[in-house]
């Protein structure tokens, strides 16, 4: 949650530690961006997912989970993705 905030993100997730939300929540939810310590082809190529704006506008993301377990200088590497993935689809002049 620390790391979505410091990249200005609201985490949608309300399970603590690296819980797995429920299909159904994800969708209901609709988040503009998904982060995971997974597979981004697990929501990219499941049908259910299909009309969630982060899989519709690409926005799925993998970031390694050790290095949002672990507090080091690697948590840098997960927050400039995050940074990375809004500054793509930020639209100010």
């Amino acid at each position: 949650t620390e790391f979505l905030c410091a990249a200005g993100f609201e985490n949608v997730c309300t399970i603590e530690g690296f819980g797995t939300m429920a299909e159904a929540d994800i969708v209901a939810a609709n988040p503009a961006f998904i982060f995971t310590v997974g597979s981004a082809d697990d929501y990219l190529n499941n049908a259910a997912f299909a009309e969630v704006d982060a899989v519709k506008n690409g926005q799925v993301h993998t970031l390694n989970k050790k290095e949002i377990r672990y507090g080091s200088s690697y948590v840098t590497n997960s927050v400039s993705i995050m940074f990375g993935a809004a500054d793509a689809t930020r639209t100010d002049e």
